[in-house]
C-alpha cells in the first residue's frame, strides 16, 4: 500500500501535470556513450537522451493554499515556516523520493526544508524570474531500492537545470539579453549556472544533451562556446543497466586533477586513447547509412572504449571501471555481448549491446540472473529508437 507521503506527491505531480496552458519546461537525461574525461581536453564527446525526463512547472504564489490542500506534508512545511504568503518571494519544491522545500522571502531570507537548492536558486536570480512557486520533477531519475530512493547517473542535476531554464523561456516576465527559446542560448545560460554551482567543474556535454535531446557530439573549443552537433544516424541497439549505487562526478574531477599534476604524461596517454576510442565511434556515424551502423561494429567500438577506460581505472586508482563491470563483462563476453561503464565511472550505468537480437537477449537473462542470485537489483531501459516498447516489456517481464 502507498503512504501518505507518496499520495499527495503523486496528487500533486497529477494536479501540475494536468493543469492546461501552465507554463512547463522539460528536459531528458543522458548518457556519455563516448568521450568521457577526454571532452574535458577538446576531445568530442558522444551522448544520447535517455527516456527519463525532468520537469519544471510554475504557478504564481495566490496558488499556494490550494496546494497546501493537495499535499498534507508541504503544508505542514509551509506552516513549520512560520512565513505568511505575502512575504514570500520564491517557493521552490523538488520532486524527488519524498518532496524538499525551500522559501526565500522579499528580504532574501532563506528556509530548507530536505535538501539545499544552489542551482535553482541561481537560475532564478539571474533571469530575473517572477515571484512564484517553482516545481522540479526528477522523480524518474531514480528508483526505490530497500524503500531507500537512489538516483541512477543520468545527468538528474543537468536536466533539471535544463528544465527549469525551458520554463523560464516561457515566462513573459523574465528580460534577459539572450533569448532562452533558442535552445543553444538556453544550454549556454543553464551552463554557466551548473558550472558557477559545481565550481567549474566539468564540461557541460550533459546539459547540452538534456537541452538538444536525441544523439550529440558534443565539443569543447579554445577561447570559444563549446559546439553541439546532432548526428544522423539512429544508435545502435544499446541498453542502459544499473543495479543501484551512485558515482560523485565532482569527486572523481577533483582527485583526477591532484593525479594529473603528478602524471602528466601518464594522464595524456590515457586521454589519447579515450578520444581514439571516441573519433572510432564518430567515424561509423559519419559512414553508416540508412540501414544504420552494423551492429557486431558498434560492439567492437564498445569493446575498444571499455578496454581504455579500464586501464585508465586502473593507472590513476579511481573506480571508473568497477568488480561489477569486471564480472559482468566477463559473463556476456562469450555470449556476443559487450559491457562499458559510462560517464565519470563507477556504478552509476553500465553500458550493454550484443551483436545479435539473440545474443542480446541471452545476456540480458544472465545478467538478471546473476543480480537475483547475489540478492541485488538489476533495472534496464533502451537508449536506442531501434528497440520497440514491446520488446522492452519482453525483457523486463519477471
Amino acid at each position: 500500500m502507498k503512504s501518505q507521503d507518496s499520495l499527495d506527491q503523486s496528487s500533486l505531480s497529477l494536479y501540475l501535470d494536468s493543469r492546461s496552458g501552465l507554463p512547463k519546461g522539460e528536459a531528458s537525461g543522458k548518457v556519455m556513450l563516448f568521450g568521457e574525461y577526454a571532452v574535458l581536453e577538446g576531445a568530442s564527446a558522444i551522448l544520447t537522451a535517455t527516456p527519463h525526463r525532468a520537469k519544471a512547472h510554475y504557478l504564481p504564489l495566490d496558488y499556494l493554499n490550494h496546494i497546501e490542500r493537495i499535499d498534507a506534508e508541504l503544508g505542514a512545511l509551509l506552516e513549520q515556516s512560520d512565513l505568511h504568503q505575502d512575504q514570500l518571494k520564491y517557493v521552490i519544491i523538488a520532486f524527488q523520493w519524498g518532496r524538499a522545500l525551500m522559501l526565500e522571502n522579499k528580504l532574501g531570507d532563506l528556509k530548507h526544508f530536505g535538501q539545499d537548492f544552489e542551482l535553482v536558486k541561481l537560475c532564478l536570480k539571474e533571469a530575473s524570474a517572477p515571484n512564484g512557486i517553482y516545481f522540479i520533477d526528477t522523480q524518474s531519475f531514480g528508483l526505490s531500492i530497500d524503500g531507500k530512493w537512489q538516483k541512477m547517473g543520468i545527468g538528474s542535476s543537468g536536466a533539471s537545470s535544463s528544465a527549469l531554464c525551458n520554463l523560464l523561456a516561457q515566462l513573459p516576465e523574465v528580460t534577459l539579453q539572450e533569448d532562452l527559446s533558442n535552445p543553444y542560448n538556453r544550454f549556454l545560460f543553464a551552463q554557466q549556472q551548473h558550472r558557477a554551482v559545481q565550481g567549474g567543474l566539468g564540461s557541460g556535454a550533459d546539459v547540452a544533451c538534456s537541452t538538444f535531446g536525441g544523439l550529440i557530439e558534443f565539443k569543447l573549443n579554445n577561447n570559444s562556446n563549446p559546439t553541439v552537433q546532432r548526428l544522423p544516424s539512429p544508435l545502435p541497439r544499446t541498453w542502459g543497466l544499473w543495479k543501484g549505487g551512485s558515482f560523485s562526478t565532482s569527486h572523481s574531477l577533483s582527485q583526477l586533477k591532484q593525479w594529473q599534476i603528478q602524471n602528466l604524461t601518464q594522464y595524456q596517454m590515457h586521454i589519447a586513447n579515450l578520444t581514439q576510442a571516441s573519433q572510432r565511434a564518430l567515424d561509423l556515424f559519419e559512414v553508416a547509412d540508412s540501414n544504420s551502423i552494423k551492429q557486431d561494429d558498434w560492439c567492437g567500438v564498445i569493446d575498444y572504449a571499455a578496454e581504455a577506460m579500464r586501464n585508465f581505472s586502473r593507472t590513476v586508482s579511481l573506480p571508473l571501471w568497477t568488480d561489477t563491470h569486471s564480472k559482468w563483462s566477463k559473463l556476456v563476453q562469450k555470449n556476443g555481448g559487450v559491457i562499458k561503464s559510462t560517464g565519470a565511472g563507477g556504478d552509476d550505468l553500465t553500458l550493454f549491446a550484443a551483436q545479435s537480437l539473440s545474443d542480446e537477449i541471452r545476456c540480458l537473462k544472465l545478467l538478471e540472473r546473476e543480480c537475483t542470485l547475489q540478492g541485488e537489483p538489476f533495472h534496464i531501459f533502451p537508449l536506442s529508437s531501434l528497440i520497440l516498447d514491446e520488446e522492452v516489456l519482453a525483457i523486463q517481464k519477471p
